[in-house]
């Protein structure tokens, strides 16, 4: 099983933002993120663009680390794998639709809180939320007969090889 506490130890240790721009950099990130795996989605036809896929699926739950990071929380204490069963339309729902209520949550957060702590209460609504994310997103690997704890290696040793090059800045999948 994955030891989400550990992979965001080792995500974080990839970061290049500053501290300042620390929440709403991940929480765009997940939006841009989630916007790429839809995307790379209705591609999915060969193992070529599974792949491609799953390099978004890592590129998520990398800046959900972040995002975690950012507000000193450990990932592992509020991500949970449930046997949760959806159909895949569910599945594309809940992907397509979170990543906005995280943004409208994220934005009550920094109008009314930032730079204090976030309210339990809006941690609990952005933590019910990031479990729906995850839950789709882990049945979804499921669909695509991907193992997400291969994906999140394979996502830490592409960005600490990019971060070994000094590639970590720029774009494109193949830096």
């Amino acid at each position: 099983m994955i030891d989400f506490n550990d992979y965001q130890e080792r995500a974080i240790t990839t970061k290049i933002y500053s501290d300042e721009i620390g929440v709403p950099y991940v929480v765009l990130g997940i939006i841009g993120e989630v916007g790429e795996f839809i995307e790379k989605m209705k591609e999915v036809e060969d193992e070529f663009e599974k792949d491609l896929l799953t390099k978004e699926i890592g590129d998520v739950y990398w800046y959900l680390a972040g995002f975690f990071s950012e507000i000193e929380k450990n990932m592992g204490d509020h991500i949970q794998f449930t046997k949760t069963l959806l159909a895949v339309d569910d599945a594309i729902e809940i992907i397509m639709i979170a990543p906005a209520q995280l943004a409208e949550l994220t934005k009550k957060f920094l109008r009314d809180e930032y730079p204090n702590q976030m309210s339990a209460e809006r941690f609990e609504k952005i933590v019910k939320l990031i479990q729906q994310l995850h839950d789709a997103m882990y049945f979804l690997c499921s669909e695509y007969q991907v193992n997400l704890e291969d994906v999140l290696e394979a996502n830490i040793a592409k960005l600490q090889s990019r971060k070994d090059r000094g590639t970590l800045g720029g774009d494109g999948d193949t830096r």
